[in-house]
């Protein structure tokens, strides 16, 4: 039971984080609900994810940028826009990159309670390393997408965009070499900066019509 009530640390302490940039604040409920379907996304991107090794192995770099990334952005964004993104909740534009990365941050945590579940490795060892990399990834690239959305940009760019950095951070994420730690770091030190921007850009915009 604690193992399974650490792997929700990371995505709450992040979504913590992302919520206080937010002047006004959205309803609980409505962050509850968009966490919890992007969580429950995790669980059809697994069965697709699995079901399309049989067409491109995941031993192919092929793999991280036509099946997990478009499988999972897709999803992430689907659930968010269910949960929210059409609701009347959603009157800012900021709003709109907020609920993204909740549904991101759902999404990560489920991912973070299922590899604590089936690894062997230290629970805490776990979520501190994906406190740091993949849960924070999910998020940022919520952000991205959102950012994407507020500026009334073709939904299409914005999710190509943030499938080239999943599939390249997911690429990264499965070298052995050095230069994947590296890669995967500039990745994320790289939305991090651009979240910043664009949060900053989208406060400056009118409320929606």
């Amino acid at each position: 039971m604690l193992e399974f009530l650490l792997g929700f640390i990371p995505g709450l302490i992040w979504l913590g984080y992302f919520l206080k940039k937010d002047a006004h604040p959205e309803p609980k409920k409505i962050i509850l609900k968009t966490f919890i379907l992007g969580g429950l996304a995790a669980f059809p991107a697994i069965l697709l994810e699995a079901g399309l090794t049989q067409i491109i192995p995941f031993s192919s770099w092929l793999y991280f940028f036509v099946v997990i990334a478009p499988v999972e952005e897709i999803l992430k964004y689907s659930a968010a826009r269910f949960a929210a993104l059409k609701s009347r909740f959603c009157d800012e534009k900021i709003d709109i990159m907020v609920y993204l990365i909740t549904a991101g941050l759902g999404f990560a945590t489920i991912e973070n309670i299922l590899l604590i579940l089936k690894s062997s490795d230290s629970a805490l060892d776990i979520i501190v390393i994906r406190f740091l990399s993949a849960t924070l990834l999910h998020a940022l690239l919520g952000s991205l997408l959102g950012y994407f959305i507020a500026k009334k940009k073709p939904l299409i760019e914005g999710l190509g965009i943030a499938i080239l950095a999943h599939g390249s951070y997911n690429y990264f994420a499965n070298s052995e070499s050095q230069n994947g730690f590296i890669g995967m770091s500039l990745i994320l030190l790289g939305l991090f900066i651009s979240a910043a921007w664009q949060f900053k850009k989208v406060k400056k915009l009118k409320i929606r019509n």
